[in-house]
């Protein structure tokens, strides 16, 4: 439901205001057939279904349509499949509780974008975590397009906690009849491990 331009709510399952490498940027509009390493290793830590989760967002734009920002709760388990067999008469979860994410993105001149999200995990057990934060710059002049998006955070529990990050960098020409693009990719998916 849109109250204003600065205002909007939606519920379901959609895209969580994250990595703008993940679902935020449609297949269609992706650089490359795959998507880079920290973002598939991203989702599957983030415990997302192709960057996706259950939940509440309130999203809006300011400055003349020039920034964005997008607040989301979702649900820590959205990523099991909805099964409709009822089999126990008690459902259990390993994972309950809440996921909060933050998102801002400005576009300060044509051309030009810079975007950076946070989210945290809010688990019934305290001992478990799970966050993650990272940050974005595109920008596009005549014929020549670059990205880079920076990737970090941290899971497990108080007993183990393991410190992921990881990056990369597009870019690309437009010719013609001939568009080549050079993407370089790194991840450390345990940092000092």
């Amino acid at each position: 439901y849109t109250f204003s331009r600065g205002l909007s709510i939606r519920t379901g399952l959609f895209p969580v205001p994250g990595a703008v490498s993940g679902d935020l940027t449609p297949p269609h509009q992706q650089d490359c057939l795959d998507r880079s390493m920290v973002t598939q290793y991203w989702d599957r830590v983030s415990l997302l279904r192709t960057s996706r989760s259950l939940g509440v967002m309130l999203t809006g734009q300011f400055m003349q349509n020039r920034a964005q920002y997008s607040v989301m709760v979702s649900n820590v388990s959205g990523r099991s499949e909805f099964d409709t067999q009822n089999v126990e008469a008690r459902y259990t979860f390993n994972q309950s509780g809440l996921r909060l994410w933050g998102r801002i993105e400005a576009h300060p001149i044509d051309g030009l974008s810079i975007g950076g999200f946070y989210s945290n995990t809010l688990l019934q057990e305290q001992s478990s975590r799970n966050n993650s934060y990272g940050a974005n710059l595109h920008f596009g002049i005549s014929q020549l397009t670059v990205k880079m998006e920076y990737l970090a955070g941290e899971y497990g529990s108080s007993d183990k906690v393991i410190e992921w990050r990881g990056f990369w960098m597009s870019v690309t020409h437009r010719m013609k009849r001939f568009v080549p693009v050079i993407r370089y990719d790194s991840y450390s998916p345990e940092i000092n491990g």
